[in-house]
């Protein structure tokens, strides 16, 4: 079921991913649809925040630290990609149980 991602709303790495590291940046094993996901910089910065407590705002703001966008092109960018990350079927809802969220591994 695909919901819109608002800036308040936390989102959570669905549990059946495998990932590991690559020269920096985040992979993405997806065993079930068969797909592996190479994600870019700003991607994998985004991706390690989605643990389920970080908000839109919340992962904007780190990414401030790190990049130096405007803070609008940098929730523009975060919810752009959240909703790929969804679209995708690499989030879980954030009103499901914690035991569903994924660790992330090296």
């Amino acid at each position: 079921m695909d919901h819109v991602i608002t800036k308040a709303q936390p989102c959570r790495r669905s549990a059946d991913l495998s990932l590991c590291a690559v020269d920096g940046d985040v992979v993405i094993l997806d065993r079930m649809r068969g797909y592996v996901h190479q994600l870019n910089a700003t991607a994998s910065h985004i991706w390690s925040a989605c643990d389920g407590r970080h908000s839109v705002d919340e992962i904007a703001a780190s990414l401030g630290a790190s990049f130096t966008d405007p803070p609008q092109d940098l929730r523009d960018a975060v919810i752009r990609t959240l909703s790929e990350f969804e679209k995708l079927g690499l989030l879980v809802s954030p009103s499901l149980p914690d035991d569903t969220a994924s660790e992330e591994t090296s």
